[in-house]
């Protein structure tokens, strides 16, 4: 590469740099407003699920280790450990001597008679089918507290690369999940899929290398194939399910497209069946501005010609 081309290079990666910063800042990506929250008595049988407003912003990444009472610690998050107590987004703390006044709820637990309404501040639009590329057409994901059904209890030392899902099946309470572009309605509601199901909340990286949980928190706003199926899991260790989610930090994945709409701002979660489900947060599905996309074209050319 000439010390020229490497300048043009350096314009030009500056140009799309300076686009990108100043294109608009993206709206919270979670759902962040409580706008009503109904029941006829507690929510949930757990107290630890009887806040409402435990549902707004990110999911805990980090829960209580109850495995060891006399000495519990903070641990990961994973696809076969589910939030359960109080938990924290502080990746400090894990391996720490657990302080439940460190933490939050982990979301709102439901039951039969109770529904929750939140909104996001920003319209969520629907998605184009990208054939897989990113959203596979999923415009929002919500994630419940589900867990893959494997060899047993884990620890916050277990090899996830030992330790495997059985049949592929999910331990989940179905919560039924509406949507409508204004409060007023009308609201559309799923029959498929319900939340805190397929897929499981997976924050964190499997390390291969060390063997361990990495620092690094996988894609939120990128939803699983919802063309896989529990045959697909059947047999996987954690470490070989967490590469087949592809980046995704998982959660349920819902298209608004099924009903005709383009975009809608409030979700209604509700237990119709007596599941007693919970939902720990509702994310937008982020899909890359077209403009930026094209930005990268003429980037790639001008690096290829200069080599």
């Amino acid at each position: 590469m000439s010390w020229h081309s490497r300048g043009v290079g350096a314009v030009v990666w500056a140009s799309v740099l300076a686009g990108m910063a100043a294109a608009p800042a993206l709206a919270d990506e979670w759902a962040s407003q409580l706008i009503s929250a109904q029941t006829f008595g507690p929510f949930h049988s757990s107290p630890l699920w009887n806040d409402p407003a435990a549902v707004l912003g990110k999911v805990n990444t980090l829960d209580r280790d109850d495995m060891n009472w006399s000495s519990p610690t903070w641990r990961e998050i994973h696809m076969a450990w589910p939030a359960w107590y109080k938990g924290s987004n502080d990746p400090s703390l894990a391996g720490q001597p657990y302080n439940q006044a460190l933490g939050t709820n982990n979301g709102i637990g439901l039951r039969q008679g109770s529904q929750v309404v939140v909104a996001f501040d920003h319209p969520v639009v629907n998605n184009p089918d990208d054939g897989g590329a990113y959203n596979w057409g999923i415009d929002f994901i919500v994630h419940g507290n589900s867990f893959f059904v494997g060899d047993g209890p884990t620890y916050p030392d277990t090899n996830m690369e030992t330790y495997h899902i059985t049949t592929g099946a999910v331990f989940g309470e179905p919560v039924t999940v509406s949507v409508a572009q204004s409060l007023d309605g009308p609201w559309y509601t799923f029959a498929n899929p319900t939340a805190d199901n397929y897929f499981p909340t997976q924050p964190w990286a499997w390390d291969r290398t060390a063997h361990t949980w990495s620092d690094q928190e996988l894609d939120w706003t990128k939803p699983v194939n919802p063309n896989l199926t529990a045959a697909a899991f059947a047999g996987l260790s954690i470490a070989d399910a967490i590469d087949l989610y592809a980046g995704s930090a998982g959660g349920t994945g819902f298209d608004i497209g099924v009903f005709g709409l383009e975009w809608i701002q409030y979700v209604k979660l509700t237990d119709p069946f007596g599941f007693e489900g919970e939902v720990c947060g509702i994310v937008d599905v982020a899909v890359p501005e077209p403009g930026s996309l094209l930005l990268f074209l003429p980037l790639a050319l001008v690096l290829r010609r200069s080599r």
